[in-house]
């Protein structure tokens, strides 16, 4: 069903083209706003101007703000290239003093890094220096990648026509695209380029059907053909387990549904099932899972951590696939379960052990074997983090809901009207059912994932579009043995013409809509990640000797270890749910004494309350919530910051006034620098000038008559005195 003819080259040409072009229109309008970012001075002492600690970093390039993730993997990168290693299984850099492991996949910081090292030679900056910007045009050779690999996967089962419009409709449906946006690259685009990818490989197998001698349709291979594509499949799903288990796990459970599914309808057709292919699918993702683990902790790091690629699910993968293959052949080729001898019925009670394994044990160890069970987590996910939200709460409350519920189900309508109306016309083979069965499968386990937490989404639009792709190959085959119903097809068109369009203009309007706020000041969304590199530069000046130790608000965390490598303590990654516990027991401390002996256990220099991000009575919530604490203290030490009220001896209010240039009317800054052995007095001066400095002359006058009284000898109160009085 291979078409090479003129005209399907000129349709992949012209798709090509049209895919192109979008990605440089939208990565020219984020070029611009990230250059044009990086181009705002708030000091007058640049980056490089002043001595920093060693450990600390000034980093100059301001990312846009939605891109948090982002941060961490050119962190990792730079961690990588600064430590000579081939990966990065640690960090120091938050959940102060001991750090934290690190357990994402490494692809993708091998590519920032060495594209980092390319720009380097080239520019002659340091490779550290370019991580930044190597980071930000990263999503453009991943959407490469994955046009490249998607689009000859398609050509060579459906034609380079087929393939070009393929490619072009998924790389720009919204979910999908999301995943490779210029300037906010993440591991998002790369699962799901992967999943999809090895859900089409099994399409192009055929699913476990053959042609035989007995039985030929259309579309389906012979055995030795199918096999080689359900390897493939294995690999591909094996590669996207790496990457995400998440993502990667509900696709190939879905799929093995799908296999039993689809041999169901093919069996009521007479097409061959060949349940042994399922076998070799397992084997190929099996060893590709094995020996990406092998790459990322073999042989002195290796665990059980099961939020993550692991061995266990390797073998769980192979047994299932051993155990649906006798499935398959005792239901639909008359067989047994097993031989008969002891030592095949032994083997098939091992796979039932290895497919109970992992879910037994992430049930009844989470603190061993699965973090994202703690209950701190589950309560932080399902209230503060958007990719946890179920879907129509993240539809619904963002702006422009109905641009996203119309994105989001386009394609989903097509399916669900063009199927039952197509698929089952006379003149359709029945392996097209067949297989959109199959697909059906992966697609409603992620789709219905979806609806509970937003972050499945991307996969379940992947997987609406391979069965469009079914669809109109469906039509194509129906178009030569039967005529066409005009009005559907009419429908059809028109629907899937505005799911293909709708969103790439929306992009430009966006785009074109940010660009002009920017050109009549700083875009308001992107004010608090400047402000906060702002920060973060001002305490590397104050600290020369000695990096900061900070304790923020988990975005801000982050902000302040990306611009200047900070230390901080909670950080919203499952890795660090010891920090984040230990930032919360801070903010929830029930006095001043405790929260002391808390701050001092994890080194904090000072504290960072950013208005919009100040996250400390949140942070009380959710240890009151996950019964980390029994109640909610009456005065938690975090409100003593938040209300103004007079901080302890220990504390040093720091002036930090927001320029006007960012736009922030009405939000604020607390900084405060942790100071164990200040003295009574030293406070009440400080707390003095604090007020001077905010223009308080009333406030700034109290403080120092009582610092007067403390000590009547200290000259210090006395100017203060003069300074306030000249103030007013």
């Amino acid at each position: 069903m291979v078409h090479k003819s003129p005209k399907s080259f000129l349709i992949f040409a012209l798709s090509l083209i049209l895919l192109a072009s979008f990605v440089f229109c939208e990565s020219f309008f984020g070029h611009s706003l990230i250059t044009g970012l990086g181009k705002i001075h708030t000091t007058d002492e640049p980056a490089g101007s002043f001595p920093i600690p060693q450990g600390a970093y000034q980093q100059t390039t301001i990312l846009p703000p939605a891109s948090m993730d982002m941060r961490w993997w050119i962190l990792h990168s730079q961690s990588l290239l600064e430590s000579h290693t081939l990966r990065v299984r640690e960090t120091r850099i938050d959940n102060a003093p001991e750090g934290r492991e690190v357990h994402w996949s490494s692809g993708l910081i091998w590519l920032i890094a060495g594209l980092a090292k390319l720009f380097s030679f080239f520019s002659g900056h340091s490779a550290v220096d370019c991580v930044a910007w190597a980071a930000i045009v990263s999503p453009l050779i991943l959407l490469s990648l994955a046009v490249a690999g998607v689009a000859f996967m398609v050509a060579r089962r459906l034609g380079w026509g087929i393939a070009g419009l393929f490619v072009l409709v998924l790389f720009t449906s919204r979910t999908i695209h999301e995943g490779f946006v210029y300037g906010m690259v993440d591991h998002h685009g790369i699962v799901f380029s992967f999943a999809i990818a090895s859900v089409l490989a099994l399409f192009f197998s055929g699913a476990g059907l053959v042609n035989s001698k007995k039985a030929k349709f259309p579309f389906l291979l012979d055995e030795a053909s199918a096999r080689q594509w359900m390897i493939l499949s294995g690999i591909l799903g094996g590669a996207a387990l790496w990457v995400s288990a998440a993502t990667a796990l509900p696709v190939i459970v879905g799929c093995g549904l799908g296999a039993i599914v689809t041999a169901w309808s093919a069996s009521k057709a007479g097409i061959t099932i060949k349940p042994d292919l399922w076998r070799s699918w397992g084997l190929a993702g099996c060893l590709t899972s094995l020996g990406f683990y092998a790459l990322e902790y073999f042989p002195s790091r290796m665990g059980w951590r099961l939020e993550v690629n692991h061995p266990l699910y390797a073998l769980a993968w192979l047994a299932a696939a051993d155990l649906l293959s006798r499935l398959l052949f005792w239901i639909f080729n008359k067989g047994r379960l097993t031989n008969g001898s002891l030592a095949d019925r032994l083997r098939m009670g091992i796979a039932v052990a290895f497919v109970l394994m992992p879910p037994v044990m992430a049930a009844s160890r989470p603190d061993l074997f699965f973090y994202v069970s703690d209950r701190f987590l589950l309560a932080l996910h399902t209230e503060y983090i958007n990719e946890f939200q179920p879907l129509w709460i993240i539809l619904l409350g963002e702006d422009g809901a109905f641009f996203n519920i119309l994105t989001t189900f386009v394609w989903p309508l097509v399916v669900m009207i063009g199927a039952p109306l197509l698929l089952w016309r006379p003149g359709i083979s029945p392996a097209w059912r067949a297989l959109a069965f199959f697909v059906m499968c992966p697609l409603l386990a992620m789709q219905c994932l979806a609806f509970s937490q937003v972050r499945w989404q991307g996969m379940a639009t992947g997987l609406w579009i391979i069965e469009a792709l079914i669809l109109f190959v469906a039509i194509l085959q129906l178009r030569t043995v039967s005529r066409l119903p005009r009005g559907i097809l009419s429908a059809l068109t028109a629907l899937s013409l505005l799911a293909a369009i709708w969103h790439p203009q929306a992009v430009f309007r966006n785009a074109l809509a940010t660009t002009s706020e920017f050109q009549n000041g700083l875009p308001k969304n992107c004010a608090p990640t400047v402000l906060l590199r702002d920060v973060a530069h001002r305490l590397l000046q104050a600290s020369p000797h000695q990096v900061p130790v900070v304790l923020a608000g988990p975005n801000s965390s982050t902000d302040l270890s990306y611009y200047s490598h900070i230390r901080t303590l909670g950080t919203l990654y499952w890795e660090n749910v010891e920090g984040l516990k230990k930032a919360a027991h801070i903010f929830a401390a029930p006095n001043a004494a405790e929260a002391l002996r808390l701050i001092r256990q994890a080194g904090a220099t000072h504290i960072v309350v950013a208005s919009w991000d100040d996250f400390g009575m949140d942070y009380v919530k959710l240890l009151k919530d996950s019964g980390e604490i029994p109640e909610i203290p009456a005065e938690p030490f975090v409100k003593s910051l938040l209300d103004g009220a007079e901080p302890p001896d220990w504390i040093r209010p720091l002036y930090y006034p927001i320029p006007a240039v960012f736009g922030l009317e009405g939000q604020e800054v607390r900084i405060f620098a942790v100071l164990p052995d200040q003295s009574p007095l030293d406070a009440l001066i400080h707390r003095g000038i604090y007020q001077l400095d905010a223009g308080d002359a009333q406030a700034a006058k109290k403080i120092f008559l009582r610092a007067r009284d403390l000590n009547p000898n200290d000259q210090r109160s006395v100017e203060g005195l003069k300074a306030a009085e000249a103030l007013q």
